[in-house]
């Protein structure tokens, strides 16, 4: 009974053995095992396309029916409107408007029209009869109105526009003006009201 009882402990003993080298191997493998990791990051800085209309002026001495100054740039800031009434000779209406480049990427002009001489920019100038149907002038009228009106712009749109340098903006500016000629004769005056309806239009597009 003794050396059966001897053996049962050699037994015990064994087990008590076997579990412990299966623990020691456990911990032994997860000591050598590793797990790598490379987390990484990619910023893309925010980029910004940002060109419109700013700091629209009136020119003293402009008919006062003409568009405050305030109100000549559109919510949209790429939009410009203005309106005025020419009553007598020497009457005119100017403004200075700019464009600038607020964003952060270099800009350029790009084609508008097939036609070479639209290709960059159009200045379309419609002329009617103001009352009626209105209706085209008349080839007499339409060259007692060259006589007595003009319609000049300066400045020169900028080709390349770079982008802004922090919070200035890169800029120009253009200047539109309509006039009632003071230098005409009477036979120069035409009978019926004009209307001059202007469109001029820059598109601009990544450079």
């Amino acid at each position: 009974m003794r050396k059966n009882s001897s053996i049962f402990k050699n037994k015990g003993l064994l087990v008590a053995l076997f579990v412990i080298l299966v623990g020691g191997i456990s911990l032994g493998y997860a000591a050598l095992s590793a797990t790598l990791t490379i987390n990484g990051t990619t910023n893309i800085s925010k980029v910004g396309w940002d060109i419109h209309f700013f700091d629209a002026s009136v020119t003293n001495g402009s008919v006062e029916n003409g568009t405050p100054a305030n109100q000549i740039i559109q919510s949209d800031l790429m939009t410009a409107r203005w309106e005025a009434t020419l009553a007598t000779p020497g009457d005119f209406y100017e403004f200075t408007i700019n464009v600038g480049n607020f964003g952060t990427i270099d800009a350029k002009l790009d084609q508008l029209d097939t036609d070479a001489t639209k290709k960059w920019i159009k200045n379309n100038v419609t002329v009617k009869y103001a009352d009626g149907d209105q209706e085209a002038l008349s080839a007499a009228d339409q060259t007692k109105f060259n006589k007595i009106y003009s319609y000049t712009i300066t400045g020169t749109p900028v080709d390349e526009l770079d982008k802004a340098n922090g919070s200035t903006p890169t800029s120009y500016p253009l200047t539109f003006r309509v006039e009632f000629n003071r230098d005409i004769n009477g036979e120069d005056l035409i009978a019926r009201p004009i209307k001059v309806e202007y469109m001029y239009q820059l598109k601009y597009v990544q450079r």
